[in-house]
């Protein structure tokens, strides 16, 4: 699964274009399927093979770092992702972004068909923007 997350021609197949070195930490990728999507600038920020990557993902006035941590059990391999946003992306696109490419990375690595972004925008945006509209959830405090 790492060479999935960092090597340029596994990354062609489920993000898109990527030009650049990444041993060098920047490349520029071109995100794959999303109509209107813009080059942006990737700088990895941290990189631990093959258990830990971490990149800030920017451009047009706005910026993502993403981390992508792996954990083994054999035949098994776990992602977790993190993501935090600048304040001024909005966030319920945001939603729909992240689900959109972890996606296409399954369908890539597994060789099933890409997932339909019109699909992903007409189905997620709506619920993405339903839950931002509800109140935060309030854990009662409990004694110590």
């Amino acid at each position: 699964m790492w060479g999935w997350l960092t090597h340029p021609y596994r990354l062609n197949a489920w993000i898109g274009q990527c030009k650049g070195q990444p041993q060098a930490g920047a490349v520029r990728i071109l995100a794959a399927g999303i109509p209107g999507a813009e080059w942006e600038h990737v700088a990895v920020l941290g990189c631990d093979p093959p258990h830990r990557f971490l990149a800030e993902v920017s451009g047009h006035g706005h910026f993502r770092h993403i981390e992508l941590r792996l954990s083994y059990a054999s035949p098994y391999t776990t992602v977790t992702f993190r993501l935090r946003v600048s304040p001024y992306l909005d966030e319920s696109e945001v939603g729909v972004w992240a689900e959109y490419m972890l996606d296409r990375l399954v369908a890539s690595h597994g060789k099933h068909p890409m997932p339909v972004w019109e699909d992903y925008q007409r189905v997620l945006l709506p619920y993405y923007r339903h839950l931002l509209t509800q109140p935060p959830i309030s854990v009662p405090a409990t004694a110590g």
